[in-house]
């Protein structure tokens, strides 16, 4: 049975859609409970001094820096643990796999997050303006691959099977590194074939015998100091092999991996969001300084035309004739 991951998804993606729907709702239910949570929430950031918005900017990029560089590694983690199941499983470790995205992911975060510290750092609007650009791309890019996820949940299951059958196929024709591959994965998953053992059963090398490899055993079944060497190969071994497909197993492993990816973007959904709050309450108030300053430089340059203007006639009423 393959899980269902994709409520965790939904639950981000609520949030950023609850955002504009409570502003929303603000206009049409100005005095509901919920809408004055999230307007009190709203106006905490807005009454913080300016310095303090950026205090605040700060420790949630860090935050959000930090996620994207354990998206990174943890990337880039499973792509070289996991590297032996590339020839075995090779639809799932594309460039749009779980281990693509992850690191995809990780790097873009990184960049973003240098933009939005070094715009609010030296206050320039236009980085500012970049970084909320990339801060919505990013929740659209989130938003469209979960949606993917859901809907092609069911072809993960088959695209793993097609590509283990197909391994296993051109392992029995023609000896190659796929044994050694799917030895480990038979070992660690403790599963054997694709279905089942009676997979193995066509393998050339036993020449139609009921024989599967070594690492369809059992170990439990075993003395620690007992040898393992040729237990495939006796038929009344058969209760002590691994009854269960492999392909159920490493399908079902690779969704209990998406469902943890799942919750860690409901977080990287939370922070982006407070800091998009953040950075356009930032933006506004350097906006509005800079307005003040140009009002209040103009004002002042004026008054002191004035003032020599108004000097000048004093000047020239002292000196002409009476």
């Amino acid at each position: 049975m393959v899980p269902n991951y994709g409520y965790p998804v939904i639950c981000g993606f609520a949030l950023a859609a609850a955002s504009v729907i409570f502003i929303r709702c603000s206009v049409i239910f100005p005095d509901s409970i919920v809408t004055r949570c999230f307007l009190n929430g709203y106006m905490a950031f807005y009454l913080l001094s300016r310095s303090a918005q950026k205090w605040a900017f700060f420790a949630f990029n860090t935050i959000f820096w930090l996620l994207g560089l354990g998206s990174l590694l943890i990337g880039l983690w499973s792509y070289v643990t996991k590297q032996a199941y590339v020839d075995l499983i090779p639809s799932c470790y594309g460039t749009l796999s779980a281990v693509g995205l992850c690191i995809a992911a990780g790097l873009t975060v990184i960049i973003i997050t240098f933009i939005g510290c070094l715009g609010v750092w030296i206050e320039s609007r236009l980085l500012l303006f970049a970084y909320i650009f990339f801060v919505f791309f990013l929740l659209a890019v989130q938003f469209i691959v979960s949606i993917l996820a859901l809907n092609y949940k069911s072809d993960i299951y088959r695209y793993v099977h097609s590509d283990m059958e197909q391994t296993m196929k051109y392992h029995r024709e023609v000896f190659t590194n796929s044994q050694l591959t799917w030895d480990k994965l038979q070992e660690l998953f403790l599963c054997c074939g694709v279905n089942g053992p009676a997979d193995w059963f066509d393998d050339q090398k036993w020449s139609n015998n009921s024989y599967v490899p070594d690492s369809c055993c059992n170990k439990i079944y075993f003395n620690p100091n007992s040898s393992m060497k040729d237990c495939g190969k006796d038929k009344e071994n058969w209760d002590l092999w691994f009854q269960q497909g492999c392909s159920e197993v490493y399908t079902n492993w690779i969704f209990e991996e998406i469902k943890i990816a799942a919750y860690i973007v409901i977080i990287f959904v939370c922070i982006e969001l407070f800091l998009l709050v953040l950075v356009l309450l930032i933006s506004r108030s350097i906006g509005g300084s800079r307005m003040s300053y140009n009002f209040a430089s103009s004002a002042y340059h004026y008054s002191k035309a004035l003032n020599v203007e108004v000097h000048s006639e004093k000047l020239k009423d002292s000196i002409s004739p009476t």
